[in-house]
């Protein structure tokens, strides 16, 4: 595990797993091995080009229809498998949407899941603990 990193407007939620908003990204120490994942279908890329710095998108928007429902789990299985190689690397991983609220919690939860075992109400008291103004969505996560 690389030492214990601080990343401004972002908030540690476990080991070396951050919760942000769109600041974090380029606020992030340069020199920092930081893995991103932007999940917005609109902000810019920061990441890649940068030594140690890995980025991945998934594209989703805040709708809550049965299609974007649909989409979000499609597209939660490679940004887990990124969220672990980043881990196994050794570098710090930094998952935000615009406001580290609703789409970024989301992931992340469903992550702490499927990836760690917990149950959702467990994933979501820490996230709300360690972001209180995060609100994953259970239904959009399909938990």
């Amino acid at each position: 595990m690389s030492p214990r990193t601080t990343i401004l407007h972002a908030d540690r939620i476990k080991g070396d797993i951050h919760l942000g908003g769109k600041k974090a990204p380029r606020d992030a120490d340069p020199d920092m091995p930081l893995w991103v994942v932007n999940v917005t279908d609109s902000l810019p890329d920061f990441g890649d080009g940068r030594r140690g710095r890995r980025h991945m998108r998934v594209p989703l928007s805040d709708a809550t229809s049965r299609e974007s429902r649909r989409i979000y789990r499609a597209r939660y299985r490679d940004a887990h498998e990124f969220i672990d190689e980043a881990l196994r690397r050794g570098a710090t991983v930094l998952v935000h949407c615009e406001l580290g609220v609703s789409r970024s919690a989301t992931l992340l939860c469903h992550y702490l899941v499927r990836r760690r075992g917990m149950r959702w109400e467990d994933a979501e008291r820490l996230l709300r603990k360690r972001r209180p103004r995060a609100r994953p969505s259970r239904w959009l996560a399909g938990v």
